[in-house]
């Protein structure tokens, strides 16, 4: 009973906020008041008890970042985030027993059409669950196949295969297996950036807020493998931000070796974000223990450089016959931007420039046809309390300060040469195929480095980590209650 009674006094107040603004969600983004879903309800409820149980201890953290993640993965409807029908192939061309790819005729198995046939069906409302699983495999057809992810390694599937895996193994329905593979990644991206919040230092909070952003827990909770690559990405961005603001913290070789490491497994599932490993280019020398500093950083830097080209060129072989954008030529782009660099270098960067705008996105879930954009000032003034919070609270060296700089607009440039060359037509003046999502591992890294330019400290007592992760759950919760309603409200539950 006193656990209850300190639970109520300590959430209250959150439980109490979010049962408002659900209530503001259900009118503005409700058809017909009364016929107000009863999957919509549900969720109310399970966050408002949540809520009343999240302790105020570090590792109510990690329990929110599990229980958003696996509420996505249940509450987004079939199929319904950029490119899971590729992951999902993918995904199940590796439980069949093939890590890696090649140019051979591709063949999947019939379950992955039964899914991609209830595409954008909520829970409710599939009928995967009496779907039977079956080893026959059929060709894809006209259907995009899984060769089109022939940059990503298998590692950043391996828990959607977990999860689907275990499902086959079982003998479980196709929705089960689809919806366990959802929830393993969920679980996946939790475990990473829980460590990188652990790993973060003086910007805990700052780490925590991007970790909470609802698209990061949309892509987890379904089969992109970017749930993984953005965990990964926040620990080294919590690696080196928390090196260069403790004045007491040392670079040890173990953690270079991890350094490394993570920036190579990077290489084979998110190319642009490889640059991450020319921060170390910037950490004072002071940081580091013992000898030969700058050999070991040159010789990480080589190292990661080696690994990326060996990666890029493995995955170039790798031909997708029945995927070609109209108009785009990655030769014919990239000869224009060799004899016409006047003309064509500007547009990119043009792109590098409108970067932040793209950050409105990340409100925009679904196949990005879900908005949010009615409902974003208070969120948008929640993200401002928590960075003015931070502001003076820690301090980044001049150098590391400009080396991050270079880095992001590194990552930016390389993201959007790549969508130039290989997703726009050729001759555009445009770079088409940019999505706000693509930044996430850089908002990480420039945050702390943009609150660190003050020395003078702002007072917000109230905002505590306990308020920010209550807070985070609040903010998922209603945008999956904004899913519940533009995909139910339309028939009674």
């Amino acid at each position: 009973m006193k656990f209850m009674k300190d639970a109520y006094q300590a959430n209250i107040k959150y439980i109490f906020t979010f049962l408002v603004l659900s209530a503001f969600m259900f009118v503005i983004y409700t058809k017909h008041l009364l016929d107000v879903p009863k999957i919509g309800l549900a969720v109310v409820l399970l966050i408002a008890v949540f809520l009343l149980f999240l302790p105020k201890k570090n590792i109510a953290i990690f329990y929110a970042l599990v229980f958003s993640g696996v509420l996505t993965s249940l509450i987004t409807p079939v199929l319904n985030t950029p490119d899971e029908p590729v992951h999902l192939a993918r995904t199940i061309h590796i439980v069949e027993g093939d890590l890696n790819l090649d140019n051979s005729k591709p063949l999947i198995s019939e379950d992955f059409f039964d899914i991609y046939d209830q595409i954008k069906s909520p829970l409710t409302k599939t009928n995967l669950f009496n779907e039977g699983q079956t080893d026959k495999k059929v060709d894809f057809g006209r259907t995009t196949d899984y060769r089109a992810t022939n940059s990503y390694w298998f590692i950043g599937y391996i828990p959607q295969a977990i999860g689907f895996g275990i499902g086959k193994l079982l003998h479980l329905s196709v929705g089960i297996s689809y919806y366990l593979g959802r929830i393993f990644n969920a679980l996946a991206y939790a475990v990473l950036a829980y460590i990188a919040i652990r790993l973060s230092g003086k910007a805990k909070q700052l780490i925590m807020m991007v970790a909470f952003i609802p698209m990061n827990l949309v892509l987890a909770g379904s089969y992109n493998q970017d749930s993984v690559s953005l965990g990964l990405a926040y620990i080294i961005v919590s690696l080196f931000i928390s090196w260069v603001s403790d004045s007491e913290k040392k670079v040890r070789n173990r953690d270079l070796i991890l350094y490394v490491i993570i920036c190579c497994l990077l290489a084979t599932m998110k190319l642009p974000y490889v640059l991450l490993i020319g921060l170390l280019l910037f950490i004072p020398k002071s940081k580091f223990n013992g000898r030969f500093f700058y050999g070991k950083v040159i010789s990480a830097v080589l190292c990661v450089g080696a690994v990326t080209v060996f990666w890029f060129l493995l995955s170039q072989q790798v031909k997708l016959a029945n995927f070609q954008l109209e108009g785009a030529d990655l030769r014919g782009q990239l000869m224009n931007l060799i004899h016409h660099p006047q003309d064509y270098l500007p547009v990119i960067f043009k792109e590098i420039l409108l970067s932040v705008s793209h950050l409105d996105q990340l409100f925009n879930f679904g196949w990005l046809d879900l908005s949010m954009n009615e409902v974003l000032i208070p969120i948008y003034v929640f993200y401002t309390l928590i960075a003015l919070a931070n502001v003076g609270r820690f301090k980044i060296p001049l150098i590391s300060k400009i080396g991050a700089v270079l880095v992001s607009l590194a990552i930016i440039g390389l993201i959007s040469l790549t969508l130039y060359l290989t997703w726009t037509p050729v001759g555009s003046y445009t770079v088409l195929g940019v999505q706000g999502r693509y930044y996430l591992g850089v908002l990480a890294l420039m945050l702390p480095v943009i609150v660190s330019c003050s020395k003078n400290q702002l007072k917000f007592d109230f905002i505590t980590d306990h308020w920010i992760v209550e807070s985070s759950v609040i903010i998922v919760g209603l945008s999956m209650i904004h899913t519940c309603l533009l995909y139910t409200s339309d028939a009674a539950d």
